[in-house]
């Protein structure tokens, strides 16, 4: 009886020591790399990430935008045919298109890069604070989060969206499109959604 509650013991420590000797391998095989400044300078807080279609990725920190090979950081001021504005960058997107969107903080506005030029700026219709949120709907359609408020690219101008709030007004703070195309608002009084085949948000 001993012989066979010992033979047990030993059967079911196998797969605990060999999960053991898988973690180790797993430990061995990866390694962890940080970075704290790019070009020289400091990055301060990094807010936002984004990868182009080339596969570059955008980093966009208190200290502007970079954009990452997988070895080097390049800032934006080094490899762009214009400057941005001198603020944080708190909001990076990709668009089906292939567009970079940027989004500023301090009233620096939203932005759109294609490669390496920098396309003439569209506008908010009223004062800006600190972009923080993009999304693309499944028509096309940008949507951006300025000043904790809705906006939405039509005509080539960006407009207030108001959604149905059942008592006073929110704060929106984040689009999101859904894998059936439903278009989704995260606010701080709750979620409204849109239909893939509605206009409104309910």
């Amino acid at each position: 009886m001993r012989a066979a509650i010992l033979l047990v013991f030993g059967l079911t420590l196998l797969p605990f020591s060999a999960a053991a000797g898988d973690a180790d391998d797993l430990l061995t095989t990866y390694a962890l790399t940080s970075w704290g400044d790019g070009d020289g300078r400091p990055l301060g807080s990094v807010e936002a990430l984004a990868q182009d279609d080339d596969g570059y990725l955008w980093i966009g920190s208190d200290a502007g935008l970079f954009r990452f090979d997988g070895s080097r950081f390049s800032a934006w001021d080094a490899i762009g045919d214009r400057s941005l504005p001198a603020r944080a960058v708190r909001a990076l997107f990709v668009s089906g298109d292939g567009t970079l969107w940027v989004g500023l903080a301090d009233g620096g506005g939203i932005h759109r890069i294609r490669g390496r030029e920098l396309l003439s700026e569209t506008p908010l219709s009223e004062r800006v604070g600190a972009v923080t949120e993009f999304a693309e709907d499944s028509s096309g359609v940008i949507w951006a989060v300025s000043n904790r408020v809705l906006h939405r690219l039509a005509g080539g101008a960006w407009q207030k969206v108001p959604l149905p709030w059942p008592e006073r007004e929110g704060l929106v703070l984040q689009p999101y499109l859904g894998r059936t195309g439903d278009f989704w608002i995260a606010t701080r009084w709750g979620a409204f959604r849109r239909a893939r085949s509605s206009d409104t948000f309910e």
